[in-house]
């Protein structure tokens, strides 16, 4: 009999101790996951202003892009005694902003 009162002692301060870790082990997840919640919340904050500075730099950059356009194109329609390098040179130059407006206004995947 004493021996089962023993084992059941054993078993009991075993099965507390297993209690004690498993406490501790879910007190850190708590701390960690807290963390993480606010961490993730910085990066969402630090997100949106990213977006904002990328859509004013975006902005920033179209009106330029079409002067470039605009004033390539006006020179090739108004100035007939341009060298045919000239005229590639301005058709270059107007293909080069078609390609950065591209890059900064992508179309949607479908």
């Amino acid at each position: 009999m004493e021996f089962i009162t023993s084992e059941k002692d054993m078993l009991a301060r075993q099965n507390q101790v297993l209690e004690e870790a498993v406490e501790n082990r879910t007190n850190e997840l708590k701390k960690v996951n807290e963390a993480l919640e606010a961490n993730n919340l910085s990066l969402q904050v630090l997100n949106k202003e990213l977006e904002s500075f990328t859509f004013i730099a975006s902005h920033d950059l179209q009106e330029p892009l079409r002067k470039i356009q605009a004033f390539a194109h006006r020179i090739l329609e108004s100035e007939s005694n341009l060298s045919d390098k000239a005229k590639d040179y301005f058709d270059r130059i107007q293909n080069a902003a078609q390609r950065m407006q591209a890059l900064e206004n992508p179309t949607p995947a479908v």
